[in-house]
């Protein structure tokens, strides 16, 4: 069985920002029969500091259906809007 994988890494915006987005994706992730995989770097990675998400999906529709859908598109708006205070 193969596997889809999306990485999201928001731009930095501070860890507040950053778990309200995973928040907000985690319903959407699970629309999609998607499952988070990995969360963030490990301490002692060289890149402290580096926040990411590792989603999988058993298909590449369920990916992208969750990746074009407008309920990620809020969620990953919202993470990286500049306009909102870090």
């Amino acid at each position: 069985m193969s596997f889809v994988y999306l990485v999201a890494r928001p731009r930095p915006q501070g860890r507040g920002r950053f778990d309200s987005f995973k928040e907000r994706s985690q319903p959407v992730i699970e629309a999609y029969d998607g499952r988070m995989v990995d969360q963030n770097a490990p301490e002692h990675n060289a890149r402290i500091g580096r926040q990411m998400l590792v989603v999988a999906f058993d298909t590449i529709e369920q990916g992208r259906g969750f990746y074009e859908s407008d309920a990620y598109a809020v969620a990953r708006d919202q993470a990286t809007d500049q306009s909102e205070p870090s």
